[in-house]
């Protein structure tokens, strides 16, 4: 059995490719002949405006999660340097602690829970 197209009235024209989704939606919801067809292209509207704010959502988080990776590593990177410079200079305990604390910011995270598990596993 065919598909059956939806009526005229329902379809985005294809010619207008240089309108964007939601300003044709938004034409074709003034255009609208009938309460369902208005009900129709509301819902269509909402749902767009839903996606698209979702994916500024998701954008945002991306470039809030690179900024705070970047931030970690810089810090660990400092604490490596500093570590290493107390440690030469003659103040070695110090030296080692802050080495330690940036090599600690600078392993991945799965590493670190190896290594949590394997201290459970040794005490439990």
């Amino acid at each position: 059995m065919p598909e059956q197209e939806p009526p005229e009235s329902i379809q985005i024209p294809t010619g207008q490719r240089d309108l964007p989704v939601l300003a044709a939606v938004e034409e074709r919801l003034v255009k609208a002949n009938s309460p369902q067809e208005i009900l129709l292209w509301t819902q269509v509207r909402g749902e767009i405006q839903r996606q698209d704010d979702l994916l500024k959502e998701q954008e945002h988080r991306r470039k809030l999660e690179r900024i705070q990776i970047i931030f970690k590593m810089g810090l660990s990177m400092v604490a490596v340097v500093t570590g290493a410079g107390l440690a030469v200079g003659g103040f070695q305990y110090a030296g080692l602690f802050v080495l330690g604390a940036g090599l600690y910011g600078l392993a991945p995270d799965y590493v670190k829970d190896f290594f949590r598990g394997r201290e459970g596993r040794e005490n439990g």
